[in-house]
């Protein structure tokens, strides 16, 4: 029978398969899959909703390292919270895999009447 040693430390948990050598990191994000890249994205104020190209993508909160995969090429982002003005942004993913430059989202409140 394989044996399982786990290691626990404060932001890391390792599984180590003795005889499969296999090594699990939980705090990294997967591998992207070829032709998609990761735009670093963060938004303010909290729960701030994330559409690319008119479909909802979440949170940005949720994703993790604050990573937003998008393949290559043209992309409408759109971010939306209530009571807040929404913003909208393109943005053209290279194909080279250069990090984006892309500048923190920030919502202005919508003024009380």
């Amino acid at each position: 029978m394989k044996s399982l040693a786990l290691a626990l430390t404060t932001s890391t948990l390792l599984a180590l398969a003795c005889g499969g050598g296999v090594v699990t990191r939980t705090d990294a994000p997967p591998p992207l899959p070829h032709g998609v890249f990761a735009v670093p994205l963060t938004c303010e104020p909290k729960g701030v909703e994330v559409f690319v190209d008119d479909a909802f993508a979440g949170l940005c909160e949720a994703y993790h390292a604050g990573l937003l995969p998008l393949t290559v090429g043209p992309h409408r982002l759109e971010f939306r919270r209530l009571g807040h003005y929404a913003e909208y942004r393109m943005i053209d993913v290279g194909d080279v895999g250069e990090p984006n430059q892309f500048k923190p989202i920030r919502l202005l409140p919508i003024p009380a009447e």
